[in-house]
């Protein structure tokens, strides 16, 4: 085994097969920039079609961000939301949140090939007003003395568990 450089990492990129979801992500009332820049970082890796961030911190570093995402921040589509009554509803929403009614993400079936992810606040996790609006809601399964990972950890592992489960019935 060894590493491959970054022409060979290409080349294997290029022949991975696509998933076939249309995944949007929305982060509500974001206060960290490393959180928002890696999450356009996953942005690009995923084929996520669009960002969504409701509320922002007013101390967001744009440029702070644009260097976390290794640029990805200036070609995923984003919007930057008001209020959740701006919130489009082109596709179901999905809460990644622990609630009453939630299922973990390794034994929850999501049928859509089209949603939005809503990922919580680092602090306070997802308004009741926006929960209100989602179809249904996921959460990871934590093992470990602490009850949440950061916003773009956690986010990762709910894009890619999503796909995982794509491309296993797809192909």
């Amino acid at each position: 085994m060894k590493s491959l450089n970054y022409e060979e990492v290409t080349s294997a990129i290029s022949k991975d097969k696509s998933h076939s979801l249309e995944i949007s992500i929305l982060l509500d009332r974001p206060q960290s920039d490393m959180n928002i820049g890696h999450i356009f970082r996953l942005s690009d890796a995923a084929e996520i079609k669009h960002v969504y961030l409701l509320n922002p911190s007013k101390h967001i570093n744009w440029q702070k961000i644009e260097k976390l995402s290794r640029k990805n921040s200036r070609h995923i589509p984003y919007s930057i939301l008001e209020s959740v009554n701006e919130v489009p509803l082109k596709s179901s929403m999905i809460a990644l949140e622990w609630t009453d009614k939630s299922q973990s993400i390794l034994h929850s079936s999501i049928s859509e090939r089209r949603f939005t992810l809503v990922v919580g606040n680092e602090k306070n996790g997802i308004q009741d007003s926006l929960l209100a609006i989602c179809k249904q809601s996921i959460h990871l399964p934590m093992y470990g003395k602490h009850s949440s990972m950061n916003m773009a950890m956690a986010t990762s592992i709910a894009v890619y568990q999503c796909i995982a489960k794509d491309i296993s019935t797809t192909f």
